[in-house]
This record gives structure tokens, sequence and C-alpha cells, in this order.
């Protein structure tokens, strides 16, 4: 039994598909991404930490490792993406809530338009009739909300890049366990 155990405990040691476990205290050197490139903050407070003589932040007074916060935050990805809205980040916010209030008016044409309709008309026959009208306006116009959610999706993965171009680099400065980068 010890040993399936040993077995067990080797396989999970071992990255899967080729892929490289990052230790949980792994650290960068600092020196290596500048400041105004790869901006941290602090985990306590926010604060962004950004040309200070001493690793101690000025709000709340924690402590911290530029090393090991460049790793924590950027590559586990504890806290905030740093990043500004840019062109992209504002287009898909723009697209984003345009395709969630398209979406809403479809719905609310499809479940109480009908509703509403036939309860003012009194008349089954015209509710059913404006219900026909507004069955073929929701199918031709669906394609719309659906067009401004996938453009923000677009949007989005394009205003990241250069945040997971940063990730990568971080990603391949850390230390492997042997030594080497």
């Amino acid at each position: 039994m010890p040993r399936l155990f040993e077995r067990i405990s080797r396989i999970f040691r071992k990255p899967l598909f080729g892929t490289r476990v990052i230790p949980h205290d792994a650290r960068v050197d600092p020196a290596a991404f500048p400041e105004d490139d790869y901006p941290i903050w602090c985990p306590k407070c926010g604060y962004v930490l950004k040309g200070l003589p001493q690793d101690r932040c000025p709000e709340c007074g924690q402590e911290f490792d530029r090393g090991r916060l460049l790793v924590w935050q950027y590559v586990f990805g504890k806290g905030r993406v740093p990043r500004k809205p840019s062109g992209p980040g504002k287009v898909a916010r723009i697209m984003f809530a345009t395709g969630c209030v398209l979406m809403a008016l479809h719905f609310a044409l499809i479940l109480l338009v009908p509703v509403i309709l036939a309860v003012r008309a009194g008349n089954i026959r015209a509710a059913r009739d404006w219900l026909s009208v507004l069955a073929q306006l929701v199918q031709f116009s669906i394609p719309l909300p659906l067009i401004a959610l996938g453009g923000a999706a677009i949007a989005e993965v394009v205003a990241l890049r250069p945040y997971f171009a940063k990730r990568k680099a971080i990603r391949a400065a850390i230390p492997t366990p042997n030594g080497t980068t």
C-alpha cells in the first residue's frame, strides 16, 4: 500500500501536459521588470506601489516583496488586472452594455408584450395578429445583441493582450526548481 501512495504522489508532482508547476512562494528578480511597465499594488489596501524608497506601503504600512508580488499579481491573478481603460476596453464595455440592453428588450418583447396585448385587446385574434408581427420582428433582430456581445468579447481580448504578454514574461522569468529560468 505505501508503494501505491508513492506512485500517486509522484504522478501529482509532475506537470500535466508539459506545463510548468509554479511554486506558491515563487519570486522573480524585480530589476528585470520596470515599475512603469509592471505596476504592482498593495494586497491589503490597493495602493499602487510605484517609486517607493522602501518596501513598505505608505498607505497602510504593509511590508511587501516586489518580486513575489509580481508573480502573485500577474501570474496567479490575485487582485485586479493592472491596466488603464484603453480604446478596446472602453469599446468592450459599451458593446457589452448594448448587448445586455438589447437582450433585455428582446425578452420584454417576447414575454410581456403578448400578455399586455391580449389583456388590452380583449380579442384573442387581434392579439395573435400582433404576436405574429412581433415574432417576425424579434426573429430578424435577434442577431443584433449576439453580435454586440461577441464584439465585446473580442474587444476585451484585444484590451487584455498587453496584460497576457506581461504575464508570459514573468512566468518565463520564474526560476525552475533546479535553478534555471
